[in-house]
């Protein structure tokens, strides 16, 4: 995963993987500040914009 954000420059992400209802992997990648080099932590809040509205719809359509 760092080497994916190295190559298309992307400071931080978060990753979950979910099997069914039960999480069974979290992990933050990369750096919440460049400048500071503070880590992302699963604490870490994002700021997502319009990219919330990918899950709304599918959890509508599906759910």
């Amino acid at each position: 995963m760092q080497e994916e954000l190295n190559v298309t420059n992307t400071p931080e992400c978060a990753v979950a993987i979910v099997s069914g209802n039960k999480i069974v992997y979290t992990k933050g990648f990369g750096v919440t500040n460049v400048e500071t080099g503070q880590p992302v932590t699963l604490e870490t809040l994002f700021i997502i914009g319009s990219t919330a509205k990918t899950f709304t719809t599918h959890a509508s359509i599906y759910g």
